[in-house]
């Protein structure tokens, strides 16, 4: 299993190498958690398979909370981005009708 290899391939990385690649996968399943009714989304259930893996092969230190200090940290669950209708966009529409 590709997680099982991962982990195993984790083992030759420091700990910041593989804060890095936890981060990277933090931000991929964040922004197509965030974005879930776009296009270019991934299906969910890819999705809860990357969170698994992410699970998986982040270290058990407190270093896991670093990213949080960061200026609008990823989150693994963030609220979705819900597009609504402007004054501009709606009184367009009107006119269009």
């Amino acid at each position: 299993m590709l997680s099982e290899k991962l982990h195993d391939a984790c083992e030759y990385l420091s700990e910041n190498d593989i804060f890095d690649l936890c981060n990277k996968i933090r931000e991929k399943i964040s922004r197509h958690r965030q974005f879930k009714d776009a296009d270019w989304s991934a299906p969910k259930d890819d999705i809860d398979k990357w969170e698994r893996l992410f699970h998986a092969i982040m270290p058990d230190t407190i270093g896991v909370y670093r990213y949080l200090l960061k200026f609008r940290p990823k989150i693994l669950n963030p609220i979705p981005y819900v597009k609504k209708a402007t004054d501009h966009e709606q009184l367009r529409l009107e006119i269009l009708t």
